[in-house]
């Protein structure tokens, strides 16, 4: 026989195409079908689940239904899971049904369908997918617009409703009722979905709304079979028409009122969209611009109080809206009665001569009707001309009448009253005029000065000039040298008066003073005058220099000369305020009839002191008092003088305050510029913080720190040159340590640690090294400017640690640093981690490997001689760091799923650094029973009970209980005792007899059985019993306090239900076993599932959470270890919610945070083998610390019996034989067939230093882990 290999996807080509030849033999050979159900034409929405019936009578004849898809008849495989389709399968009664059920059906479902069996073919059957329409909408209107229609506009509405199947149908509503007499126009168009199955509705609605349409709602309604509900889209129609005319209400045409009613006008327009804007006009002029508006209309009111203005004065309401081309009105005239507010007379505003005729004219205000003029005198009415009445032009009319008098001698002045009547409203107005004769005043007469006499300037002077009689009386007016000038006017009884008052000046020496009298009556003025003699000082001294700028040594002439005086001054000079002599003095005629006087002050050489030394010229006149004063300021340049001492030195300490560095200087031109150097370098001010600089040139040191310690130089300059000083700034301030915080040093070497400070001052030893709870007086210790240095003369392990390094100049504060000293060394296991791991197979073990080094330790696994291939993702690595020992480290090997074949056996791990290497090796085993505990020893005895303490061996990777078997001495009859706790290593056997000698061992059992007793039999004598009364023995042998008997007889009843339970079991097991096997070959894809029912079937205990433990582990300086978790407890039913720890008795913590940073980030090392990136599983938190889970759960009952244990193991091995197939040389395929769960998160106090992201074959277990 020849074998031929075929690659699987050829395998599947063949049995496709060999398909409809292998139906047709079978057909033949076998007996005719028929079906008793086929498919019929099916509806389905779109995501929904859909079933096309089929089924076959005689089924068990023919090897299956096939279904086909489409015309062509595409085959869609014999297999009920569809392989090549996931969202189809076959469901129903396999004997006899093979109903097509299609899940989440899609628009590429839409097809016809057969199914058929070997020489029988069903209709075919057509299932149509619905797809629902998008949302419907209006082009270019979105849901809900207003649309704005001006009459008689047409508008269309097109409504859309896309990519349905079927088409959907569309129907228009008018206000949710059906449109009249409007008929749409619906059109289909492609929708141009790839399968061209989707269609798009279109359908057109073309309105010409009117009026009646303002506020209609349009809606698009789309229906489909695959909506729930119809879904809309709507718009509503605005439709713009014009308002009603204006209505005027509350004044009727014609109808006169009187000046002060009160008239309200109101103007309404009903209807309009929009609404109408109503207004009030007057005579043209708009009134307001307010109106109100009631849904309906719109109206203004206007309330009038009518004035004369309000006469023929007419009122228009004016209507407008933005449908209106032009704006509607309607108007009223108002007809108003009113008197004459007022008569004016004219004509009498001149004075009269006696003898003259004089006519009076008088004139009314607006009137309606007009109004009569009447004149009165003396109280009697005079004969006047007629009335002359005109037509006013703003309203009314206007009255007028002439009075014609003749004035004689014997009038002085007449009164004459107009008065002006409206007859009609019995209303008046009146006026008076006088009437007056004039004539000429006498010659005025000049009172407060005697011609010839001396007056000083400055005093005040006051000139009075008087005239008498004239009608009107005279007006007085004052000139000075023909200059008008304004005094102040008076009158009393026949005098008029004008005073001048005068502050005398130097203008004033003979100076022509006249008074001017005057009225109607004289042709000319009248004239009266003075002349003034006035002494006046100058009104100042000029003082000039020549030259005007000077240097030092120059010759300099200062000049003085004085204004005019009278009579002529004397002068005199004055150096700061001192008197000197100056050259002969001139006089000579100045203005205002004066005198001037002049002299000259000679200095040969000037010198820069005298720079802004007052030259003064005083000019006095003997006659007056005052003298008058001028001055020049000498200015005589230099270059910038400096006042403050050079060299100066300014101590001071660091912290806030404000120091001066001063730099008091002065030179001319003022102007001086002042640059402060630091160091020889220039400081610059601009957003400087730690310096100002005042405008005297001092420099502000704000907060002065050590950087401002230094040689200062205030340089400063003018346009004649440049000066400087220079000064020293110390700066005290407390000491800052520069020394990093970490030194390394090597062991076995000889080592300095030297720590620097910075400080000022640096007294001797300032600096000091220091560490809690070590005397480092064996060390040498060495001071120089600055450092402190501390010699280690042979490194050991014991010099790492933290040290401290502190520095104190007697300045606050003090300086104190922690620097750690790490000593380098080559890796050191740490020997007290578990060599020997257990783990189901199929889930996760967990190799840990301990090192202490320097630098950092780095790990390699290796199985064998071959290192592990962490690039597979059967392994997963990490690194994890201890927080407290920072060169103490931990890696983890994942190993998972676990395969029998390849991964147990022993592990090399090796830890290596810059220095070294060294390796540890670990024993990866199957979960088995625990190993036999040690160490057991008697704690403490009584009269009646025994303590025991013992250390748990190797728990088999499973957890562990504890039970105690304990006789007395010479007598083979055992009693048993289970520990509770669960995870307790420690017991006291109670109910013991006193002053007897017992026998004690301990055992460990989990759930895959029981172990050994403890090597060796523990031996104890309880004490004397207290002194009471004595009470008799129990003639039996007793358990606790239950009968040997008893004790017996119910232990045979529970071993012997036990058997003939697992009698049942195999039985059951045994015929499943043979049956499977015959489904085996038929359906290989799920040997994994009836492996997973044998393990169910076998009545084994279960656990739903185990943990893999370390071995015994001897004492170390560990305590409860913080690197691993073996606190599991047992279900609480039977055990109680107890913790198992992992037997350690000295007080140890590490410190370990998984929110740090990985020491590296990369899965490898680039350049080498090591890789220093692990793998969490995504289940757990980070932190290792968290390990305590869920208690695990054990069976109620373990069995004792070792054939029955034996037994369970070897059928184990066949299960594990069929996950792996017959095969040994296969490749091995770690897809496991148990489902991992979830992976501890709590493995010790570790941060993990480096993650890789997980893939899915390495979904986490706790089983396995090492603890």
């Amino acid at each position: 026989m020849v074998s031929i290999a075929m690659h699987p996807a050829a395998h599947s080509c063949v049995l496709l195409l060999s398909l409809p030849i292998i139906l047709s033999f079978i057909s033949v050979v076998s007996g005719q079908a028929s079906f008793s159900q086929q498919p019929v034409d099916s509806t389905v929405v779109e995501g929904g689940e859909v079933i096309l019936y089929c089924a076959v009578d005689n089924l068990e004849v023919t090897p299956g239904i096939l279904w086909t898809k489409g015309s062509s008849n595409v085959p869609l495989g014999l297999s009920r899971d569809m392989p090549g389709y996931p969202r189809y399968n076959i469901v129903g009664n396999a004997t006899s049904e093979a109903n097509l059920r299609i899940e989440n059906a899609q628009l590429e479902d839409d097809d016809v369908y057969r199914c058929q069996v070997p020489g029988l073919r069903s209709e075919e059957a057509t299932l149509t997918v619905q797809v629902p329409p998008d949302p419907p909408s209006i082009d270019n209107y979105e849901n809900g617009t207003l649309i704005t229609i001006d009459p008689p506009s047409t508008i269309t509405l097109t409504c859309r409703a896309n990519n349905a199947r079927p088409q959907a149908t569309i129907t228009w509503l008018k206000n949710d009722g059906p449109v009249l007499y409007i008929m749409p126009v619906t059109a289909v168009e492609a929708s141009g979905d790839p399968l061209g199955k989707k269609q798009n509705l279109v359908s057109t609605l073309t309105l010409n709304p009117e009026k009646e349409d303002n506020g209609v709602e349009y809606k698009c309604v789309v229906e489909h079979p695959a909506l729930v509900m119809p879904h809309f889209v709507n718009v509503v129609l605005n439709v713009r028409f014009p308002p009603g005319p204006p209505l005027i209400t509350g004044y009727q045409q014609g109808l006169a009122v009187r000046q002060g009613d009160m008239v309200t006008l109101d103007c309404a327009s009903r209807g309009g969209n929009p609404l109408a804007e109503v207004y009030w006009w007057k005579n043209g002029v708009q009134m307001d611009h307010s109106y109100i508006t009631d849904g309906a209309g719109a109206r203004n009111t206007l309330p009038i109080t009518v004035g004369y203005s309000d006469n023929k004065a007419v009122y228009r309401c004016q209507v407008s809206s933005r449908v209106l081309p032009q704006p509607l009105t309607a108007q009223v005239q108002f007809t108003v009665f009113f008197p004459p507010a007022y008569v004016n007379i004219t004509g009498h505003e001149q004075m009269v001569n006696t003898g003259a005729t004089l006519t009076l004219h008088c004139k009314s205000a607006n009137s309606n009707p007009s109004a009569s003029i009447s004149w009165y005198t003396g109280g009697q009415q005079v004969s006047t001309s007629p009335d002359v009445v005109v037509a006013a032009p703003n309203g009314g009319f206007i009255t007028s009448q002439n009075l014609t008098v003749t004035m004689t001698a014997q009038m002085n002045s007449v009164d004459y009253m107009c008065q002006a009547t409206n007859l009609e409203l019995y209303e008046y107005a009146n006026a008076v005029a006088t009437v007056s004769v004039m004539y000429p005043p006498q010659i005025p007469v000049i009172s407060g000065y005697e011609e010839g006499r001396e007056v000083k300037a400055g005093n005040l002077l006051r000139l009075t000039c008087i005239a008498v009689g004239g009608n009107p009386l005279a007006t007085l007016t004052w000139q000075k040298n023909g200059v008008d000038l304004e005094g102040s006017y008076g009158t009393s009884g026949q005098l008029a008066t004008n005073e001048l008052p005068l502050i005398l000046e130097q203008t004033d020496n003979k100076a022509n003073y006249s008074c001017r009298a005057s009225n109607e009556a004289t042709p000319e003025p009248l004239v009266a005058q003075v002349s003034l003699d006035v002494l006046f000082p100058p009104e100042r001294v000029f003082v000039t220099a020549e030259p005007a700028e000077c240097r030092d040594g120059d010759r300099v002439v200062v000049k003085c000369k004085t204004a005019s005086s009278n009579p002529a001054s004397e002068l005199s000079w004055w150096k700061d305020g001192v008197p000197v002599d100056g050259g002969a003095a001139v006089t000579e005629s100045s203005d205002n009839s004066g005198y001037s006087t002049s002299s000259e002050l000679v200095v040969e050489k000037v010198l820069s002191s005298d720079n802004g030394q007052v030259f003064l010229c005083r000019a006095k006149n003997e006659l007056i008092v005052e003298a008058v004063n001028d001055g020049l300021i000498m200015n005589v340049r230099f270059k910038p003088q400096i006042s403050v001492a050079d060299k100066m030195t300014i101590n001071t300490k660091e912290g806030p305050g404000l120091k001066i560095l001063n730099c008091t200087s002065k030179g001319n031109p003022e102007e001086l510029t002042y640059v402060w150097h630091q160091n020889d370098v220039p400081i610059v001010l601009d957003g400087n913080t730690r310096f100002t600089l005042n405008d005297a040139g001092s420099l502000f040191v704000h907060n002065a720190s050590r950087t401002e310690v230094g040689n200062y130089m205030c340089l400063v300059s003018n346009d004649e040159g440049n000066s400087n000083i220079t000064a020293i700034l110390d700066v005290q301030y407390s000491p800052i340590i520069s020394t990093g915080d970490q030194i390394v040093i090597n062991r076995h070497s000889i080592s300095e640690l030297v720590c620097e400070a910075d400080a000022n001052p640096k007294p001797d030893s300032f600096i000091t090294w220091t560490r809690d709870g070590f005397d480092l007086s064996a060390h040498q210790m060495e001071y120089s400017e600055g450092k402190a240095l501390l010699r280690i003369l042979n490194v050991s392990k014991a010099d790492g640690g933290l040290y401290t390094c502190s520095a104190d100049n007697g300045i606050a504060p003090a300086f104190t640093k922690n620097i750690q000293v790490v000593v380098q060394f080559v890796p050191e296991i740490d020997r007290t981690v578990a060599n020997k791991v257990a783990q189901s197979i199929g889930q996760t073990a967990v190799l840990r490997c301990r090192a202490e080094g320097a630098p950092v330790v780095r790990f390699k696994w290796f199985q064998g001689a071959a290192q592990v291939n962490l690039t597979s993702d059967h392994y997963t690595f990490d690194t994890r760091q201890d927080l407290t020992y920072s060169n103490r480290y931990e890696s983890r090997l994942y190993i998972g799923p676990v395969n029998e074949l390849f991964d147990y056996g022993t592990y090399v791990c090796k830890a290596y650094n810059n220095l070294g290497e060294t390796t540890f090796s670990v024993q990866l085993e199957k979960t088995s029973e625990p190993e036999a505990p040690f160490g057991l020893r008697v704690e403490k005895i009584t009269h009646d009970s025994v303590r025991l303490s013992w250390k748990a061996g190797f728990d088999g990777g499973r957890p562990q209980t504890f039970q105690v078997r304990f006789n007395q001495k010479g007598n083979q009859q055992y009693q048993y005792v289970d520990v509770i706790p669960t995870e307790e290593t420690t017991y006291t056997v109670t109910n013991l007899n006193p002053s007897t000698d017992y026998e004690f061992t301990v055992r460990g059992r989990n759930d895959l059985g029981t172990g050994a007793y403890f090597l060796g039999i523990v031996s104890a004598s309880t004490e004397v019993a207290p002194s009471q009364p004595v009470v008799p023995s129990p003639s039996g042998i007793l358990v606790g306090n239950i009968p040997l008997y008893l004790f017996l007889l119910v232990t045979f009843l529970s071993l012997l239900s036990c058997v003939f339970l697992n009698l049942f079991l195999i039985c059951c097991l045994v015929k499943r076993r043979t049956s499977k096997k015959k489904n085996l070959a038929k359906k290989s894809d799920i040997k994994l599932k009836e492996i997973e029912t044998v393990h169910s079937d076998e009545g084994s205990a279960t656990v739903t959470e185990t943990l893999d433990s370390m071995s015994h582990r001897d004492q170390s300086e560990y305590s409860k270890d913080p690197y691993s978790d073996d606190e599991r407890s047992y279900d609480d039913h039977r055990y109680g919610n107890q913790q198992y720890d992992d037997y350690s008795y000295q007080t140890y913590s590490d410190q370990y945070d998984d929110d740090r940073q990985p020491i590296a980030t990369s899965r490898r090392e680039p350049g080498s083998s090591y890789h220093n990136a692990g793998y969490r599983p995504p289940s757990y938190a980070p932190s290792w610390d968290s390990f305590a889970q869920t208690p695990s759960i054990l069976t109620d009952q373990i069995s004792e019996d070792q054939e029955e244990r034996n037994y369970a193991d070897k059928l184990r091995r066949k299960q594990a034989q069929l996950t792996t197939g017959p095969s040994s040389a296969k490749q091995f395929d770690y897809t496991s067939s148990v489902t991992p769960s979830p992976v501890p998160s709590s493995l010790g106090n570790f941060v993990q230093l480096t993650k890789a992201r997980p893939t899915a074959s390495q979904a986490g277990s706790e089983e396995g882990f090492l603890v």
